[in-house]
C-alpha cells in the first residue's frame, strides 16, 4: 500500500487485486477525519493488525472491505463508507 498527497492510496490485497481509491469526497464529511485532509498526515497511513483495516495515528482507521464493493454489494448498510470512497 502507498499513500499518494493528497487523498489517493494505492492498495493491493493479498489475493491480487489492485486498487487506487481518492477519499478526497469521504475526508470532506464529518470533523472525524479532518486529520486526514493535511497530506502529511493521510500519507503516515498503516495497514492495521491482520491486514483488516487501514490505520492512522489518533484512532482512525477504514474497514479493508470497504474498498472492495464486491465483497459486500449485497449488504450496502453494512459498509456505508464505500459510498464516500471513489475508486479509480
Amino acid at each position: 500500500m502507498t499513500a499518494e498527497a493528497p487523498h489517493t492510496l494505492h492498495l493491493t490485497f493479498t489475493d491480487g487485486v489492485k486498487i487506487t481509491t481518492d477519499l478526497s469526497s469521504l475526508l470532506s464529511i464529518g470533523s472525524i477525519f479532518a486529520p486526514l485532509r493535511q497530506p502529511e498526515f493521510f500519507e503516515r497511513v498503516a495497514i492495521g493488525d491482520k491486514g483488516r483495516s487501514l490505520i492512522w495515528p489518533g484512532e482512525i482507521d477504514l474497514d479493508a472491505n470497504s474498498f472492495r464493493p464486491e465483497k459486500f454489494l449485497d449488504r450496502k448498510s453494512d459498509y456505508p463508507l464505500y459510498f464516500g470512497i471513489n475508486l479509480i
